[in-house]
């Protein structure tokens, strides 16, 4: 008997399985429950990864946001409380304060939770015009903050306050829009 000749005759209970070499017939029900078995994982774990990813993001995103709210209170401290010595470079400045250095501590873990969300969002594929947004406004924030330290100018500690404003609206509509 050819190959052709099994694939054409039906047995009833029985299906013609090609996975075996030269092919086999095997129980029906073996089959499908075989099969069953190589899709069902298949077709839970998409579902669960999405939510686990969108959990991940929304956590992620309040993370920053609850770091954007830390940091705007240093900043009115430092802003207020703390004098800035005139014409020494940016790490003495920086360094030269405990709290002007937890600032600048609290920006950096804050930046490295804004690229995490951003990531996050992207390979969730939700929330990215949020978190990108978010990113931006913490990078003129950052930016704002060293015209601060060289200079002390008023526009520059009012563009830190409004980036930062705009970084928590971002952040926290992320987490809204995620719901």
């Amino acid at each position: 008997m050819g190959k052709q000749t099994l694939q054409a005759k039906t047995v009833p209970g029985l299906i013609y399985n090609r996975a075996h070499g030269d092919g086999c017939w095997q129980l029906a029900a073996t089959w499908t429950h075989r099969r069953h078995d190589m899709t069902s994982a298949q077709q839970d774990s998409p579902a669960g990864t999405v939510t686990s990813r969108l959990a991940a993001l929304r956590g992620n995103c309040m993370g920053a946001a609850v770091l954007l709210i830390i940091e705007f209170g240093i900043g009115i401290g430092v802003n207020l409380y703390v004098t800035l010595p005139n014409h020494k470079s940016f790490l003495p400045t920086v360094f030269g304060s405990a709290v002007l250095a937890v600032h600048a501590v609290v920006a950096l873990v804050l930046l490295g939770a804004a690229i995490g969300a951003l990531v996050r969002a992207i390979r969730a594929r939700t929330a990215i015009v949020f978190t990108s947004a978010g990113l931006a406004a913490i990078l003129i924030a950052a930016i704002a903050g060293s015209s601060f330290v060289s200079s002390q100018s008023n526009g520059a500690s009012f563009a830190m306050a409004l980036a930062t404003a705009a970084a928590m609206f971002c952040y926290l509509a992320a987490v809204f829009s995620l719901r």
